[in-house]
């Protein structure tokens, strides 16, 4: 009977990621489109880019109106962006590992809450270049709350007042040597909350990490002549991208490193 009774919990707990995480994944498109935007966040309808045609309730189902319409608007038929259900097939998954029982964070709702910003900040920095000042600023606030409870709050202040403090400095330098602005003021307030959340090793881990694949990215596009050596890129993703390698390593792979 366990094995019965495994695979109903496990398909219990896929049915209700899928239901509930891409419910949210709907919400966070809504959020990353209305970011890059003028539109208000909470008043104005879901509406086409494209064409302006507000969206029927079938038309907003997670997932299922995208590949119903074969992403494209049943108005305009202009396609619809693949970030859309990316998005919508992401979240249930970050849903899945919340409620898995052998999940590392399993009933973790710092690290959902953590993960589902990050998400919305990943795509709105690449879409628009931009890091939303009350999305960064509730990723320290977070920071905050949880320092304040795991008896960490001095401790993870100081280090983040340094880290900040430090990527201001070399925000300073670079942008003195290369007569243009290098390094964002949304980048180093993310990096910040990364560590005011989890310290400054997985801060510093994942600024290496960003450098190296934005450098190799940067390169790539160079050499397909897709961009020039004076274009930017958003850094975001790549800060994201540097967390989650960072993570894995640092908390899994060598925990002596990293300060509870």
């Amino acid at each position: 009977m366990e094995p019965l009774i495994m695979f109903d919990t496990i398909f219990l707990i896929v049915g209700f990621s899928i239901i509930i995480g891409s419910c949210f994944g709907s919400f966070a498109n809504m959020m990353i489109y209305r970011l890059c935007s003028t539109q208000s966040l909470f008043t104005a309808r879901s509406m086409c880019p494209a064409c302006k045609q507000i969206l029927d309730l079938l038309d907003l189902i997670p997932i299922i109106s995208y590949l119903r319409l074969g992403g494209r608007c049943k108005s305009c038929s202009q396609i619809i962006a693949k970030r859309y259900l990316i998005v919508e097939l992401i979240t249930p998954i970050l849903f899945f590992f919340f409620l898995y029982p052998s999940s590392f964070m399993y009933l973790n709702l710092h690290y959902l809450v953590f993960g589902y910003i990050m998400l919305i900040l990943f795509f709105t920095d690449l879409e628009s270049f931009l890091l939303p000042l009350p999305l960064t600023g509730f990723l320290v606030i977070l920071g905050f709350i949880t320092s304040f409870f795991a008896d960490r709050l001095l401790d993870n202040l100081i280090s983040t007042a340094i880290i900040a403090i430090g990527f201001l400095l070399f925000r300073y330098i670079f942008n003195l040597i290369y007569k243009q602005d290098t390094f964002g003021l949304g980048d180093i307030i993310l990096l910040s909350a990364i560590t005011f959340n989890f310290g400054w090793q997985i801060c510093i881990s994942t600024f290496y990490c960003a450098v190296i694949l934005g450098g190799f990215y940067s390169i790539l596009l160079i050499l397909l002549k897709k961009r020039s050596r004076k274009d930017l890129i958003p850094f975001g993703p790549f800060i994201i991208i540097g967390f989650l390698c960072s993570f894995q390593f640092l908390t899994m792979a060598v925990p002596f490193l990293f300060v509870n």
